[in-house]
């Protein structure tokens, strides 16, 4: 008979989810991907790879260190900001918007 140790450790992801606002409410969201560490995932926020941002669709992105499981197990261990930067034609890190208060689980869930 095999046994098995509990030794398990979930793995995290870091989800990048794009999101379009109006009058500080969620018209839409768009998870456009996920990376095993936190520094890819914001090296592609801050320099706008591939567009995320969508020509200025999306006025907000987020990225969330999520555990492995079936829908990201329900809760974010920590979550990065971002809000467009018009001049720069990027996003610029910002706080925590009023419309994600009490919110989680942006990209899986």
């Amino acid at each position: 008979m095999t046994t098995f140790k509990n030794e398990w450790t979930p793995e995290t992801i870091y989800t990048i989810t794009t999101v379009r606002t109006k009058d500080n409410s969620v018209i839409e969201r768009r998870c456009v991907g996920w990376y095993r560490n936190f520094f890819e995932a914001d090296h592609d926020v801050m320099t706008n790879n591939l567009d995320i941002i969508e020509n200025g669709y999306y006025d907000y992105c987020v990225i969330e260190q999520t555990p492995e499981g079936i829908y990201g197990s329900s809760f974010s261990l920590a979550t990065w900001w971002y809000h467009i930067d018009s001049e720069a034609k990027g996003y610029i890190t910002c706080a925590k918007p009023d419309f994600a208060k009490n919110k989680f689980a942006w990209g899986i869930g």
